[in-house]
């Protein structure tokens, strides 16, 4: 079983056949760079650039979904009259919660006008 050719270290400098049960033995290239591992791609997007490098920071996030649930909930009391916030949340938790979605609110104007500045 020792000599079975199949059983032997293959090179990885080329094409290697690939034995597929019942079928032709297939070529699959996987030769890499000069250090033997693949070669990266020059348009792959740069995942380890900083957030801000990327587009939002989590607090622009964080405000953002903060703006959109209070504009809901502002919806909801405006076509309904259900304060979801109000009915969720203990009274003192929901004014801060109105606080906080008036603060995000300021800093989402600020991200507007930041977001306006930048080159296309």
């Amino acid at each position: 079983m020792a000599d079975d050719p199949r059983m032997a270290a293959p090179d990885y400098g080329g094409p290697v056949p690939v034995a597929v049960p019942g079928q032709r033995v297939l070529e699959m290239d996987i030769s890499g760079g000069e250090d033997g591992f693949p070669v990266a791609e020059e348009d792959a997007p740069d995942l380890a650039a900083p957030p801000a490098a990327r587009g939002l920071s989590t607090l622009d996030w964080a405000a953002l979904i903060a703006v959109v649930a209070g504009g809901l909930n502002c919806g909801l009391i405006a076509a309904v009259n259900l304060d979801v916030f109000a009915r969720m949340l203990p009274y003192a938790v929901a004014r801060a919660a109105y606080g906080l979605i008036g603060l995000a609110a300021l800093y989402c104007v600020v991200l507007l006008f930041r977001l306006g500045q930048e080159p296309d």
